[in-house]
């Protein structure tokens, strides 16, 4: 079943933990966990699927999952607007979900640093602003 589109509260949230567009190819950029459920992903999903992880990315409806950031001589990081829109069914204003088009790949990498200690339990508290438990 596809994911339901995200609460406007979560919109927000996903739209600030994007961090940065970087260029893929099908080995995937962010390689630790690939995500059941492609290509129906959208940022809430993703970013719920990889709390525990540092990082998710979406490209184009599939979630990965890594600890660390892409190997830059490998893939590059460019500009926000590569990525894409809103997944399909998401608000305006949602992270982007990341683009595959023909030799087009690019990954919206979302930084889940902040929502770690959700999944690894004691520990530093999540940002104030974080809003838990629409990513559990």
């Amino acid at each position: 079943p596809a994911p339901s589109p995200s609460p406007p509260n979560t919109v927000a949230l996903t739209a600030r933990l994007f961090a940065q567009c970087y260029t893929d190819d099908g080995a995937h950029a962010l390689r630790d966990r690939v995500v059941p459920g492609a290509p129906t992903h959208t940022p809430r999903s993703c970013v719920r699927a990889c709390v525990g992880f540092a990082y998710a990315g979406l490209q184009a409806g599939e979630c990965t999952c890594a600890h660390a950031l892409p190997a830059l001589h490998r893939y590059r990081a460019v500009g926000a607007g590569e990525c894409g829109g809103p997944c399909p069914g998401e608000a305006p204003g949602a992270g982007p979900c990341g683009v595959r088009d023909g030799p087009v790949l690019r990954t919206a990498v979302y930084d889940l640093s902040g929502l770690a200690p959700l999944a690894a339990g004691p520990g530093p508290p999540p940002p104030a602003d974080v809003a838990p438990a629409d990513f559990q």
